[in-house]
């Protein structure tokens, strides 16, 4: 931190994963436990114990994909197919790979605020079951949507009023969005 120009007082002493700080205030039983890792690790962490390796999905903005093994799996195979090991709380690793997830959608509505449009998850789900296709179908993978998204739609054109009709662009071939129209 130092060599960063980071004052090490703003920050309290380093301390092993899981150490208890404290009680709950009110709830003298329920202790307080530093965090082992990120929001998602968290929660895998909390998931019920496990009699074999536990496969997960955690999605939000961004979105992981994975599962709980005993040892790292190091190989080119693995950096290849853009797999993580997350080292465990208790030992084990998460063998991850980091999926797009609602990042694309969420771009999409903070753009929709910023233009006086705002747009609601459920209400845009029932407008694109009825919007027609725009003719495209968007990769969420592709490495271009690794930047902003707003700054990708805008580039591709006027952008259609009909906010269900990129929601269904976004999801063609999912239930309740209609295919895509052949070539």
């Amino acid at each position: 931190m130092e060599l960063l120009g980071v004052d090490p007082g703003w920050f309290g002493p380093l301390s092993e994963e899981r150490t208890q700080i404290g009680t709950l205030t009110g709830r003298p039983g329920t202790k307080l436990l530093r965090g082992g890792s990120h929001d998602t690790a968290c929660a895998v962490h909390a998931l019920p114990p496990r009699e074999s390796d536990r496969v997960f999905l955690s999605s939000g903005s961004w979105s992981l994909v994975g599962v709980e093994l005993d040892e790292a799996l190091v190989t080119p195979d693995v950096l290849e197919a853009g797999l993580t090991n997350e080292v465990r709380t208790d030992g084990g690793v998460r063998l991850i790979r980091n999926l797009t997830g609602l990042w694309i959608l969420q771009e999409c509505q903070r753009q929709w605020a910023a233009e006086g449009r705002p747009a609601e998850p459920v209400a845009l789900v029932a407008e694109a079951r009825q919007a027609a296709s725009l003719g495209v179908v968007l990769d969420p993978a592709h490495p271009d949507f690794a930047r902003r998204a707003a700054s990708r739609i805008s580039r591709a054109g006027p952008a259609p009023h009909v906010h269900g009709a990129w929601v269904c662009g976004a999801g063609r071939g999912r239930p309740g969005c209609p295919p895509a129209p052949r070539a």
